[in-house]
């Protein structure tokens, strides 16, 4: 689905996309030849539980990452990368070592810090996931709000299956959450790898829909329409005016647009006026020196 999705084999989402759906069967492999003794050494069944866990986890979030410029604004979310990034290091290499350690000649060394960090991962990476979605679900509240009266069925319909759809993944994580603290271990491992399958998929979905709703809407820039301001995320800004001196002291005022350089919609429009602005002075100063003096 993934390969006959993408024309291009290049980008974070891509890239993310296709770790995360990976690491999910590899995750219930590991698993599944730790459970039933399919596999004489236990290093190797753990090694794939990790090599799945972390594909299947972090592979996700960076997924979630990957599509959150369509939404919020870059500096908004630049700090979620970080902490994706630092929360790997806090709680992946931890949990891996205590993991490894249970799985050795002498588990009881580590089985009772690694229950105890069990509980401290899942809850963080939950966490984690809670954030990115509550501010899925954020923007796409202010973005319905700036549709107001104006009619975009389309768009109001992605930003209600965007939110719908994080809701539900909240909710997802939190039946997981409570299988763990309930001491469930089998349940837990393996009703993980189900449960991450299935949001994969929602995100997909809604994704997608909301990149080509983003796409449609790059093209009829180009095409010369004014982008309807419906499915502006709300941090673009009123134009506000400059005043730059051209060659002979000529004066120009002309508005333009801030803008994230991020989403395509908003950047779109700058480049729009910023090139109105630039041909209009090249003709200006392309005239004769007494008729832009007269």
């Amino acid at each position: 689905m993934i390969f006959s999705t993408f024309k291009r084999c290049t980008g974070l989402y891509f890239w993310s996309l296709l770790i995360a759906s990976w690491g999910i069967p590899v995750h219930a492999t590991g698993f599944l030849l730790k459970f039933f003794h399919l596999c004489g050494n236990d290093y190797v069944s753990a090694t794939l539980v990790i090599i799945g866990w972390y594909s299947m986890v972090t592979g996700q979030s960076m997924v979630l990452y990957s599509r959150l410029h369509l939404t919020a604004e870059k500096r908004r979310i630049r700090w979620v990368l970080v902490m994706i990034i630092v929360d790997f290091f806090l709680f992946h290499v931890p949990t891996t070592v205590l993991f490894y350690g249970s799985n050795s000649s002498k588990p009881y060394l580590f089985s009772s810090a690694y229950e105890i960090y069990e509980k401290i991962q899942i809850t963080a990476f939950s966490l984690q996931e809670f954030i990115i979605s509550a501010m899925y679900i954020w923007e796409a509240k202010k973005m319905l709000h700036s549709i107001g009266n104006i009619k975009k069925e389309e768009a109001r319909s992605v930003m209600l299956h965007l939110i719908l759809v994080n809701i539900l993944m909240i909710l997802m994580d939190i039946t997981l959450l409570g299988t763990e603290y309930a001491n469930e271990y089998s349940i837990e491992t393996t009703y993980k790898s189900t449960l991450y399958s299935i949001k994969l998929k929602l995100e997909f979905a809604i994704l997608n829909r909301l990149r080509a709703l983003v796409k449609s809407q790059h093209l009829s820039t180009l095409s010369g329409e004014t982008p309807s301001p419906a499915i502006l995320p709300s941090f673009v800004r009123e134009p506000k005016q400059c005043q730059c001196t051209g060659i002979g002291g000529i004066k120009v005022s002309r508005s333009f647009e801030v803008t994230s350089s991020i989403p395509s919609i908003q950047e779109q429009t700058s480049i729009l006026r910023k090139n109105s602005v630039a041909t209009e002075l090249e003709l200006d100063l392309s005239r004769p020196a007494d008729r832009r003096n007269s």
